[in-house]
Parts: C-alpha cells; structure tokens; sequence
C-alpha cells in the first residue's frame, strides 16, 4: 500500500483555483487553473486535497485553501493540503498539549468515538505525552497516521 506522501508525489492533478459543495452531499464540484470544471466524488479527504480533513475558515484560508465543500477546505494541491494539516498540529495551540487532549480538540470524540483508539493503534504512542515532545521521526509517523484515520 502507498503512503500518502507517495500519492503525492506521485500525483500529477491539475491546480484547484475554486470549489464549492453542499456538506454531506459526498461531492465537491471545483474549477481547475485552466478554467475546466470537474465534480468530484469519493472519499473526502481525497477529493478536496485535505489529507487532515481541516473544515473550511480562516486557519484553512491562511494555509491557500480555495473554498469548501459545504463544511471541510478544499486545497488547490494535494501538497497544500498536506502542509495545511503539518501546519495546524505544529501551532502552540495543538503543541502544548498532550496527544489525547491534543486529538480530542481536532477530531471531537462525538464525531470520531474511535480516533484515539485508532491514532494510538497506528503509532504506538503513549496518548498522555505532549505533543511538543515528539522527535521530527515520531511526528511524521504521526501526521502519516493522521491521513490513513481520515
């Protein structure tokens, strides 16, 4: 199975410039750079190039997302989205707390019950460490985890 970072890479998908959606509706219809439009189904994180299925505002905005699909950003790249999800869980708002309390904040448990028992599954972590004192190694494992519990 690939890696996300290898989808990547591996990914030659034209420059996302506008998108819109209807939460819940499972598409994201988007414009690309050269004025073709396309609507997009399958899974979301996919479709909107948003491997940490960040919801569209001015966190997501700053980071270059391009609209929304009703509720989650939508990144022009697969890269951007990428760097968006590195991003949020680099800011002191995330790394001065523990992964537990830090994932309870980005996937609420009443609307992802098994996320800690799933990131702790994927990583092995200890869920009561800081966030700020995994190595460059164990956060890429980490943020790696992220995008296959998405």
């Amino acid at each position: 199975m690939k890696s996300f970072k290898q989808y990547i890479l591996e990914s030659t998908d034209k420059k996302i410039v506008r998108a819109t959606g209807i939460n819940g509706s499972g598409r994201t219809t988007v414009t690309y750079e050269d004025g073709s439009t396309a609507t997009l189904t399958g899974p979301r994180p996919i479709r909107n190039n948003n491997p940490g299925n960040l919801e569209y505002g001015p966190f997501a905005r700053s980071q270059g997302a391009v609209g929304s699909d009703g509720r989650y950003a939508v990144f022009p790249t697969k890269q951007t989205g990428w760097n968006a999800k590195i991003n949020l869980l680099k800011t002191q708002t995330y790394q001065r707390l523990t992964l537990k309390d830090a994932f309870n904040r980005y996937a609420p448990p009443s609307e992802n019950p098994n996320y800690l028992r799933d990131l702790k599954a994927q990583t092995g972590f200890d869920l009561n460490r800081p966030m700020n004192s995994l190595s460059d190694s164990e956060f890429q494992t980490l943020v790696n985890a992220v995008a296959k519990i998405e």
